[in-house]
């Protein structure tokens, strides 16, 4: 910025401010003006022989790359960071403060004692059971960043559904599911069925390749069944409740 102080015989220095509007910026004792977040700023010279004398200008600032505070990783709803079946994989999602900053993200896993595959958006499939860190990073500052922990429980049996070595019907229920098995069944499988809110409703040891399930005091939407073996194996599908 400039100043024109006249008469050009009087004293031509002048004191160098900022008016603050809807941006940042800052200024030096020269008038230079350096822009920090969008928005309008008021650059202010008031001469330094008559506090009377002034003048200002209004700045426009755009373009600017707004700094990330922070960077928060969660799931898509508040679903628990739990994989229970691999054909249903886990969305992740990273939000980016302040709203006014770059939003994107890179997406990693990081080894625990299980693994897994994330894609681009966030979308986690479970390779093994065990557990990974979802993490992710700013695109725009590599040191702001989050992760959170993710247990798999769900790949040791997920053959007994893939293959239909065990049958759950009628789906969706009205009232009586029946959990039928082949010749693998073995004793020593427990059955649980928790709603969406990763709330247990209903647990029982299976005792026999063929059972009665009574399930019709349960409000209606969706559940998620569990089948765990001897080994703390877990499998699980949906059960949509009528």
């Amino acid at each position: 910025m400039t100043a024109t102080v006249l008469p050009a015989t009087a004293v031509q220095t002048v004191d160098w401010s900022l008016i603050p509007g809807t941006g940042t910026a800052t200024i030096s004792a020269s008038g230079l003006v350096t822009a920090q977040t969008n928005g309008t700023v008021w650059a202010k010279a008031v001469s330094t022989s008559d506090a009377t004398k002034m003048d200002s200008m209004l700045i426009t600032i755009s373009n600017q790359v707004e700094p990330v505070a922070s960077v928060t990783v969660a799931t898509q709803g508040g679903v628990p960071t739990i994989i229970t079946d691999l054909s249903v994989p886990l969305q992740m999602t990273a939000t980016v403060l302040p709203a006014t900053a770059v939003q994107t993200v890179d997406w990693s896993l990081i080894p625990g004692t299980g693994t897994a595959t994330i894609s681009a958006s966030g979308l986690v499939t479970a390779q093994t059971n065990g557990t990974v860190w979802a993490k992710a990073v700013s695109t725009s500052d590599a040191t702001k960043m989050d992760s959170l922990l993710i247990t798999i429980n769900g790949t040791g049996v997920q053959d007994l559904f893939t293959s239909g070595a065990v049958s759950v019907y009628p789906n969706p229920v009205s009232n009586e599911l029946i959990i039928s098995f082949d010749q693998k069944y073995t004793d020593g499988f427990e059955l649980s069925v928790v709603n969406l809110l990763g709330q247990e409703v209903y647990r029982t040891h299976l005792d026999n390749k063929r059972s009665k399930h009574h399930l019709g005091q349960l409000v209606s939407g969706t559940y998620i069944l569990s089948i765990t073996d001897t080994q703390g194996n877990r499998s699980s599908i949906k059960v949509n409740k009528q």
